[in-house]
């Protein structure tokens, strides 16, 4: 097993958060072994990651699986990650997941996200309190845990005043917003207490919202997809 890291785009599987069968806080796709199954030569524009059920995943999560993690460079410039999983057993799994991406920012007070007003959320600072994004952007003013449900599939993130990134999903329809602000960050073991400033989370998911938690039939596949392009 392998420790997580607080960075780049982390998978959640089975489980977002504690929505699942696992003690571990996401499920245990980000702290496992996965294997390049794709040739990689100076010219690929993709690669494809495989990670497969083992013994000790099956003490936790009783399913057989496969997941395939595919990475793209378009031809435009957009980064685009794709997850299938497949049910190789005979019963159905049941799962919920998520992408947890991260974002730089020179300044996270500075940051806006458009594209959540009129949804539903959670607001695990409220003790998962739900309630109604009624203003027109989400900003960072201190620590903020929320799942938004059922999400429109593109986002706007403003990274700072000069660059916004664009976030389209596909499969994924809820959308977390989290920053650990001071308190958290200085409590975990692999961020730097200055470090909440510079980063937040925009996170695809199915966690919460309908067709969660997904339940996959066997011999089944089931896909989700994220794209990020600068707009």
């Amino acid at each position: 097993c392998y420790c997580s890291r607080s960075g780049g785009i982390p998978i959640c599987f089975p489980q977002f958060g504690n929505l699942g069968p696992c003690a571990a806080q996401h499920g245990f796709a980000r702290n496992s072994e996965w294997t390049l199954t794709s040739e990689v030569s100076p010219s690929a524009t993709a690669i494809t990651l495989t990670m497969e059920s083992s013994e000790e995943s099956l003490k936790v999560f009783p399913y057989e699986f496969a997941i395939n993690f595919i990475v793209t460079l378009s031809d435009a410039g957009a980064l685009i990650t794709r997850m299938e999983v497949v049910n190789n057993g005979t019963s159905v799994m049941p799962f919920t997941c998520a992408l947890h991406t991260y974002f730089a920012t020179p300044d996270v007070s500075q940051v806006s996200i458009e594209g959540l007003m009129g949804t539903e959320y959670l607001d695990y600072m409220q003790d998962r309190k739900q309630m109604s994004q009624t203003e027109n952007a989400v900003g960072f003013a201190k620590e903020v845990d929320c799942i938004y449900m059922d999400t429109p599939d593109t986002l706007k993130l403003h990274c700072s005043p000069t660059r916004t990134i664009l976030l389209k999903k596909t499969g994924l329809p809820d959308a977390v917003v989290w920053n650990p602000w001071i308190a958290k960050a200085q409590a975990m073991g692999d961020f730097g207490d200055d470090e909440y400033k510079t980063m937040f989370c925009v996170e695809a998911a199915l966690a919460k919202g309908s067709g969660a938690p997904v339940q996959l039939g066997g011999g089944m596949q089931w896909a989700c997809e994220q794209e990020l392009s600068v707009a």
